[in-house]
């Protein structure tokens, strides 16, 4: 008799470690979950801080020259970046809305800054800013889109806007 009582007292104590085994597995995939999802590029409408980490610049002679960083990312992102010369004016004019116009160190004044650095007569500075970042990449494919259906500044402007802007 006393054998079966252990054996009945050995089972809810068995029981009750896998339950704390698979609470701490759940708890440790949320957990790294949260961090993924923390660290990714996207803005939360209450945050005033973005970091995007180091920028890399590289000047080109040109627009139709693609800066040799891009090699490092797909070929959505190389496809992306041959597209700024064609929309280089409207993205002068459109807000981003990845965090990166508030930021103090690094602010930019218009998605363009996500993109290009600087550009003068004989030359393009790119910045990899925006590569990594799938807001400014997919603000770049809407507007993109949108300008080849024949949209205005105007229009393009307030469909990202819509789209993209903090609700207050």
């Amino acid at each position: 008799m006393k054998r079966l009582t252990r054996e009945a007292d050995r089972q809810p104590e068995a029981q009750s470690r896998r339950s704390a085994v698979k609470w701490l597995v759940s708890l440790s995939a949320l957990t790294i979950s949260a961090v993924v999802v923390l660290s990714a590029c996207s803005s939360s409408g209450d945050s005033k801080q973005h970091q995007h980490g180091s920028e890399l610049f590289e000047t080109t002679e040109s627009f139709a020259v693609a800066p040799s960083f891009l090699t490092d990312y797909s070929k959505l992102t190389q496809d992306l970046y041959a597209q700024v010369g064609s929309v280089a004016e409207i993205l002068k004019e459109i807000n981003c809305y990845c965090g990166c116009m508030d930021d103090a160190e690094r602010k930019h004044d218009s998605l363009y800054r996500c993109y290009i650095g600087e550009t003068d007569e004989d030359s393009i500075t790119w910045t990899n800013h925006s590569a990594s970042c799938g807001i400014c990449m997919e603000e770049l494919e809407d507007i993109i889109e949108m300008n080849k259906a024949g949209k205005t500044t105007d229009e393009i402007r307030d469909a990202i806007d819509a789209k993209f802007k903090p609700s207050i």
